[in-house]
């Protein structure tokens, strides 16, 4: 048989003394000035402040202009189109040729954005690249569709 020693129970480690000037309690006095400064409302509740507005990224911001605004509108399209054949795809009672149509729609302006991205614009615009990825996504979709990948 196998003899068995007697293990001393395991003590906690003691915590360390705390430094002097040490920050104890600097939460709890925060904590207790934020609840002394919230208001209450009629029902019991606290009224918590709105943030504000939230204020989009400056490249949102940038004025768009003549094939731009092409370009946004197709790339916006191809986005909704895309959308649409989500919620096809994942409809059981949709079958592969019911979604077919949109499917030619998406890869017919698809190739439209791709057209349109190369023309008229400076290269590098965010605009475009993200044109460009939504066409390329398009296209994988279309790859995949017809590869037979959702049979």
């Amino acid at each position: 048989m196998i003899k068995i020693n007697f293990i001393p129970e395991a003590s906690m480690p003691q915590p360390s003394p705390k430094p002097a000037g040490s920050t104890s309690g600097v939460f709890q006095s925060t904590l207790n000035q934020a609840i002394q400064n919230q208001t209450t409302s009629d029902d019991g509740g606290c009224i918590i402040p709105s943030l504000g507005e939230i204020s989009s990224p400056a490249y949102l911001n940038e004025p768009v202009f003549g094939s731009e605004t092409a370009l946004l509108s197709k790339t916006d399209n191809l986005l909704e189109l895309l959308d649409q054949y989500s919620a096809k795809i994942n409809d059981p009672h949709q079958t592969l040729k019911d979604i077919e149509p949109l499917l030619n729609a998406i890869r017919n302006q698809s190739d439209e954005l791709v057209k349109e991205s190369d023309s008229g614009l400076n290269d590098g615009s965010r605009l475009q690249e993200i044109a460009r990825r939504c066409a390329l996504t398009a296209t994988i979709e279309c790859y995949k569709f017809n590869r037979g990948d959702y049979i």
